[in-house]
């Protein structure tokens, strides 16, 4: 099951509220939380560690489809107090899937999941206590 609450003790923050396009949103993820969390950090298929979405719900493609099955995750530890930060060049997949580029005018938010237990000792993937903290939203122009 997948929470989607906003959590403010875990904060996913931006640089700016609106991009011209082309411009990179720079992405902070910062815990404020008194345990860690883990999050996948990298991601095979061209992905990272967050995902976008459109401000109506819709997920957006930034990479070339993969089997997500085989699609590896590196979990991360965040510890209490740390943050780290990362950036999205403002590229998305075209309609096929064939080519990067600028992502459409709009209004979008980007999302990050973690788990707030160590899932590499375990072995699997995600798990079913997966979490999101979402950032507000921000416009390209």
């Amino acid at each position: 099951m997948v929470n989607n609450k906003l959590e403010f003790n875990i904060v996913l923050d931006l640089d700016l509220n609106t991009y011209s396009s082309g411009y990179p949103v720079n992405i902070t993820l910062t815990n404020n939380l008194n345990s860690s969390i883990w999050y996948a950090k990298h991601v095979n298929c061209g992905m990272s560690c967050f995902e976008i979405e459109t401000c109506d719900g819709h997920v957006v493609r930034y990479s070339a489809p993969c089997d997500w099955f085989l699609a590896s995750h590196d979990f991360t530890e965040l510890k209490p107090g740390c943050n780290f930060s990362v950036y999205w060049d403002g590229k998305v997949m075209n309609k096929d899937a064939s080519a990067s580029v600028w992502a459409n005018p709009g209004c979008y938010r980007i999302f990050i999941p973690y788990v707030k237990e160590d899932r590499r000792a375990i072995g699997e993937g995600w798990g079913e206590n997966v979490e999101r903290v979402y950032s507000r939203k921000f416009k390209i122009v």
